[in-house]
Parts: C-alpha cells; structure tokens; sequence
C-alpha cells in the first residue's frame, strides 16, 4: 500500500494530470539531461514545440470543458506519433513538447509533419460540437 502511494506521489510529480504526459518541470530536467549527454558524446537532441491553432478563440467562446478536452486528445494524437524514444510534455496552457535523443533536425522534421497530418485528420468531438484541430509545430 505504502510502495503504491509512492509510486502515485512520483507519477503525480511528474505528469501532467489532465493528459498523462510529462509537465514542464520533468521536461525541463530531461532537456538539462539529454543535453549535457549529447555534448559530452557528441550527438544530437531533436526538441519540437506544438501549439493547436486558434485556441484561445475556441476557449473563448466554448469555455475552459471543451478546451480540456481538446487538449487532452491532442496529447492522444502527439503520443501515437511518436517512437518510443520520443519524450512528450505539456509545458504551458495549450503549448506541447517533444524531446527526442539521438534524432537529428530531418527526422523530427518528419515527426512534426506526422503530427501535423494527424492531428487534422479526424476532429475532437464535445458537447459543444466536433472541432478540426490543427496545429503550428516548430522544430
């Protein structure tokens, strides 16, 4: 019982609670990490920035339930996109990030159109209505 509280309390701390991605502490710490590593081996580290567009209209005018929702599936969306070395957080509002060892700026370049793509292509549905979410990457 007291290892699972453990394990919750460290999972808490280092996730983002509404998309179960990692928050901007964790990420930062990670970015520290891979790029101390990458210099000392002389490697590479891919690191991209997300943002859906015309958010803050849509929160505007649907409120703060439906921009929660349309931000947790883009997490979805960004999370299926990835490799399994890809790194992915929350770092502010509305505003997403990936980290990537070893990936040089073609490849995440190809990632970041692969979550373009996929984030367009089938909308967010709420209560308020379905939402076609695109977003502006930069890599």
């Amino acid at each position: 019982m007291a290892r699972e509280s453990i394990e919750k309390s460290g999972r808490l701390s280092t996730r983002d609670e509404l998309t179960g991605l990692y928050n901007r502490q964790y990420f930062i710490e990670r970015v520290n990490e891979e790029n101390s590593r990458a210099a000392a081996a002389d490697s590479v580290t891919g690191l991209m920035f997300i943002v859906p567009d015309n958010f803050r209209e849509i929160t505007s005018i649907y409120g703060h339930q439906t921009e929660n929702i349309i931000i947790a599936e883009t997490a979805k969306k960004i999370l299926r996109m990835l490799n399994s070395c890809g790194i992915a957080a929350r770092y502010g509002d509305e505003v997403f990030t990936v980290l990537s060892p070893g990936t040089t700026v073609q490849a995440m370049s190809d990632t970041a159109e692969k979550i373009r793509r996929n984030a367009g292509e089938s909308p967010v549905i709420t209560a308020d209505g379905e939402f076609t979410v695109t977003v502006s990457i930069m890599v």
